[in-house]
């Protein structure tokens, strides 16, 4: 077979920013009908008596410890009240371009000497992958409290695990320590999970470069004290111990090793179900053809693999103990995160250099390959998965009635038509998180406050009074 010329080479740089473009341009389209919803309106209802600073205040001392995510969530929300849905929307976009800007900044770090081709390959896998592998999109893109409490850390984790790349690379140590500084003391009171992720990156770098490279680095170690330090004012918060007894947590400490056995179980079918439910598979078979292996130690090699099921196991263990049961969307979100990244960057910097021997059975090998997220769209008359519901919300007017409904009842509040407002109509699960299934849900209760007005959920209908 004959040797992969530049055009066929060119074609699957086209295909693979192609593929790219598609999958990210409705979920970044979507963030335009972005409006407040589940939590977003109980900080409402406090920002609106407490002000920003004073909101998150009582938070810190009345719910949870996460201050800088508190902080910056009163702040976007704050902007609804004054500019309506435009600083939700705008915050929307930017953090869902901050998560995909720090994925291809760690990736540009891991494989600096690899070609343009390469890079987008693995640009295209990690992205394509975790989109199709999030539980929740909602809460990752859409749900402001979600977004910032949860995206905005997990994508502050990455940046700085590129800063710190890019130091063992170059030096510079002051540099990337101003860069990388910052960013450890707004995860370190941003929410649990990112401050142990970044924790386990950070001592796992310094622990591979003195076993495996027989070299001291000094800004794991500084970047882990400042980490650790500041997280205590987020762990031993006030607020915690009352968010932590609404878990359950604490009242059955005998159940521990049942639910570290449940979240290790629940982490084996997570993974079985990606390998299903995403293209992981035929994205890593590309990268293999696509590459040549470098010869290495076993000392190096096995972290490199390991790491990405270890990560999938401890962010499973911590929402089975911090919620007593199978954590919600918005933890399997950052689990899928964890182990897409490190699983594909592992396998490119294993495989890193792009073959100058392709031959065109590669190729084709390659270009199916490429289809395959393509064809997981589609099921028979359907569009199924996170992409197939978000060019259905886009094309057939689902995002739009979703934001009909909200304008409607926003129109009957201002105009005191009504005096109950009711709130079971939800057309869209991938834009709207609330469970308003109950009137007394503690979301129906801020809603009703904020704007002054009843609120009823779908099984307490009432009459409207006139």
């Amino acid at each position: 077979m004959g040797l992969l010329n530049p055009d066929k080479k060119g074609l699957l740089l086209l295909g693979s920013a192609f593929l790219l473009v598609l999958h990210v341009i409705p979920f970044l389209f979507l963030t335009g009908y972005v409006v407040p919803q589940g939590d977003d309106y109980c900080y409402l209802e406090l920002i609106k008596e407490l002000g920003v600073l004073g909101t998150a205040e009582f938070k810190y001392f009345n719910w949870t410890g996460r201050f800088s995510s508190t902080l910056v969530t009163s702040f976007v929300l704050e902007s609804y009240m004054e500019y309506s849905r435009t600083g939700m929307i705008a915050a929307a976009f930017l953090i869902q371009s901050l998560f995909y800007t720090s994925i291809f900044v760690l990736l540009s770090q891991v494989l600096h000497r690899a070609a343009l081709l390469h890079r987008v390959l693995v640009f295209a896998a990690i992205v394509i992958c975790v989109l199709h592998g999030f539980q929740s999109p909602v809460e990752a893109f859409y749900w402001i409290t979600s977004v910032v409490m949860f995206t905005v850390p997990i994508s502050f984790v990455l940046l700085v695990a590129a800063a710190v790349v890019r130091h063992h690379r170059v030096g510079k140590l002051w540099l990337h320590l101003a860069i990388a500084l910052p960013l450890v003391l707004y995860i370190s009171m941003s929410n649990e999970l990112a401050v142990i992720l970044m924790a386990a990156f950070l001592g796992g770098s310094f622990a591979y470069k003195r076993v495996a490279l027989s070299q001291w680095s000094g800004i794991e170690l500084v970047l882990l004290a400042a980490l650790l330090g500041v997280s205590m004012f987020m762990f031993l918060a006030p607020g915690n111990g009352v968010r932590m007894a609404s878990h359950g947590v604490g009242e059955n400490s005998a159940s521990l090793i049942p639910l570290v056995f449940g979240a290790l179980v629940h982490s084996v079918k997570v993974f079985f179900n990606w390998c299903s439910t995403t293209p992981i598979l035929p994205f890593l078979v590309a990268l293999v053809l696509l590459g040549k292996s470098q010869p290495r130690k076993w000392l190096h090699i096995v972290p490199l693999f390991a790491l990405p099921f270890l990560l999938l196991a401890l962010c499973e263990v911590i929402g089975f103990y911090a919620l007593r049961g199978v954590p919600p969307g918005r933890f399997q979100n950052i689990a899928a995160i964890a182990f897409f990244v490190p699983l594909v960057l592992s396998v490119a910097f294993y495989f890193n250099q792009v073959s100058s021997a392709l031959n065109s059975r590669e190729f084709v090998a390659i270009v199916i390959c490429l289809i395959v997220p393509l064809a997981m769209v589609k099921n028979t008359d359907r569009f199924v998965g996170n992409l197939g519901q978000a060019y259905t919300a886009v094309f057939d007017s689902k995002a739009s009635r979703h934001l009909d409904i909200y304008e409607a009842r926003m129109a009957q509040i201002e105009s005191g038509e009504a005096h109950v407002i009711h709130l079971d109509e939800a057309p869209l699960e991938l834009l709207m998180y609330s469970d308003l299934s109950s009137t007394y849900n503690y979301v129906v209760t801020c809603y009703s406050t904020f704007y002054g007005t009843e609120a009823r959920a779908k099984e307490d209908k009432v009459p409207v009074q006139e």
